[in-house]
């Protein structure tokens, strides 16, 4: 947990407001004594600005390879052991989809998966700890060993199968088209939305579904197919006017739907099925995830989960066994991109009321030491970019950075970006991810 510390400022005007930043102080900040003491002459306002190094992950296109093997559903997988040893389950998730997954109003992991996850974990007998990655990122985290499972409203597909296993099914959802609530659009079939731009989540389900059906079939422009890695930026290229029209999942347009600014002109065309994701082979870890999620069906947990978080019941979902998909043959020529944080160099990540101070209109630079822990050699192709936030100044002026040189697997690397603080007080949470300009071939 990070000390509130406000800077240090030579101004003396009445009621001048200062800014938090989740990045840690320099050791010679003031102790918020010292400005109580001088509260006479200003008004401390608490603004959070996060640039969270846990939610770096690398995103982009990625050729996945599967490094764990056998299928044995009894005794024990190195997956499970390395849990074991540790005490404590690591999950990826990616906090940009609610109600499934997001950050509540004390910047915390929230939402029907993360709180299913909590009692899947209560039900093994081991706390579990969350990583915060883009979605498109969870695979390879996965596969390289960065997190044990993930859970995301992942749809169990045949290509992810292939180098990933699934749970059994807790979750089936229907798609939701989504637009502005003054558009004048009309839809009744996928052929029908060719004519319209439309936003996708990056390595979604429907990404791929929009490609095969509308793009790769010539009925739709690939200019009218724009990927997104944070939903947050597609809701507000939505808003903008930039698309018309974003698909997701049932559940989270609806919730967009209470706000009054959108609306569904045409959802159920594509069902998908949510299933928790482990590393191919981890037999004993999925056989207790199974277990536990048999449990709290029949239990009627997690109807009861769905209800709180999305305002209808789960179903009556069979928990039928997940058929394994063949493990691939590796290529050698491909590889794994993945990242693991190693230390804050500047202004440590807070939360909460935990957070250091800066005025505003203050430039600052923020800095993360990580290490390459992927396959793949990082070149001047991979960049830092910014994804996403809870207000539209959250991005704090930020723009992207380019790696410098060649970063080998192995390798630690310091990435630092030059922000300045809000002009306007509030809480300004910011996510930056690590991607890479390479494509499957």
């Amino acid at each position: 947990m990070l000390d509130q510390m406000p800077e240090e400022s030579d101004q003396e005007t009445p009621q001048e407001e200062s800014t938090h930043a989740s990045d840690q102080a320099s050791q010679d900040s003031h102790p918020q004594g010292d400005a109580e003491e001088e509260s006479t002459n200003r008004t401390w306002v608490v603004v959070g600005i996060i640039a969270l190094v846990a939610f770096i992950c690398i995103g982009g296109f990625f050729v996945f390879r599967a490094l764990f093997g056998g299928d044995d559903l009894s005794g024990s997988d190195e997956v499970w052991d390395r849990i074991q040893e540790r005490g404590r389950i690591i999950v990826g998730v990616s906090s940009d989809y609610p109600p499934f997954e997001y950050l509540n109003k004390d910047n915390q992991l929230d939402g029907f998966d993360i709180a299913l996850m909590k009692e899947i974990g209560q039900k093994i007998g081991l706390p579990v700890d969350f990583q915060d990655i883009s979605f498109d990122g969870l695979n390879a985290a996965i596969q390289v060993g960065q997190v044990d499972i993930a859970i995301s409203a992942i749809s169990v597909t045949d290509e992810r199968q292939e180098t990933l296993d699934f749970s059994n099914i807790y979750y089936v959802s229907d798609d939701a088209f989504l637009s502005r609530e003054d558009a004048e659009i009309t839809l009744t079939t996928l052929e029908s939305v060719a004519q319209y731009r439309v936003g996708v989540q990056n390595a979604s389900v429907f990404q791929d579904w929009l490609q095969t059906e509308l793009v790769d079939t010539g009925l739709m422009p690939a200019a009218n197919l724009i990927s997104y890695q944070g939903m947050d930026q597609a809701v507000a290229d939505l808003d903008g006017g930039l698309i018309q029209l974003l698909v997701m999942d049932l559940p989270p347009a609806e919730l967009a739907v209470t706000t009054g600014q959108y609306r569904i002109p045409v959802q159920g065309l594509n069902q998908q099925r949510y299933g928790i994701t482990v590393p191919k082979g981890a037999s004993r870890l999925l056989a207790e995830i199974n277990q536990a999620l048999t449990d709290l069906q029949n239990e009627g947990r997690i109807n009861e989960l769905s209800n709180q978080y999305i305002g209808v019941d789960a179903g009556d979902i069979l928990p039928l066994p997940t058929a394994s998909g063949p493990t691939p043959t590796p290529d050698p020529d491909d590889c794994l991109d993945a990242l693991a944080f190693v230390q804050d160099l500047s202004f440590g990540a807070g939360s909460g009321d935990n957070l250091p101070i800066l005025q505003p209109g203050q430039p600052f630079q923020k800095g993360w030491r990580v290490r390459n822990t992927g396959t793949c050699t990082w070149d001047t192709t991979y960049f830092l970019g910014y994804v996403g936030g809870n207000t539209p100044q959250s991005s704090m002026g930020g723009r992207p950075v380019a790696v410098n040189g060649v970063v080998t697997p192995g390798t630690e690397y310091d990435l630092w970006v030059n922000l300045v603080a809000p002009l306007s007080p509030g809480t300004f949470v910011g996510f930056w991810s690590m991607e890479s300009g390479r494509t499957n071939e």
